[in-house]
């Protein structure tokens, strides 16, 4: 066997067992009888370590897509898509990035008092001349 088995900081024991037995098992091909005698174990043990390797893999890969289908249900939720109970899918309104509500939609609000612009006086330049406001330096 060519392989070899890597140890670092936070691998297991069990983690390095479960190495070792797969390398062995792909080393002679399935083969558990072989496989069983090269580690030195029992036929029955290296068949329990197995099945408990795959059940372990099998829990993993049905964690990994609920949790995909978690973080996908997400986004058509805040994408505006709702999955009726029959399995088939509603759109609320186009996602335009944004949350538009209607005027009809709104929540009733207090106006506010905008203050009316006042007319500004024009004076012009001849009108400043004549009554005597000039600078002087």
């Amino acid at each position: 066997m060519s392989e070899q088995v890597f140890w670092s900081p936070g691998v297991t024991l069990e983690g390095i067992e479960k190495q070792v037995i797969l390398m062995a098992f792909r080393f002679y091909r399935g083969n558990k009888t072989q496989c069983s005698i090269s580690l030195g174990i029992n036929v029955r043990t290296l068949e329990r370590k197995l099945e408990d390797y795959e059940n372990a893999a099998k829990k993993q890969r049905e964690v990994e897509e609920r949790e995909a289908s978690e973080r996908d249900n997400q986004l058509r939720r805040a994408r505006g898509v709702i999955q009726n109970p029959d399995g088939t899918s509603q759109v609320r309104g186009t996602y335009s990035g944004a949350h538009v509500e209607s005027a009809v939609e709104a929540p009733s609000q207090q106006p506010v008092p905008v203050p009316q612009p006042q007319k500004v006086q024009d004076v012009l330049p001849k009108q400043v001349a004549a009554s005597g406001n000039t600078r002087r330096r």
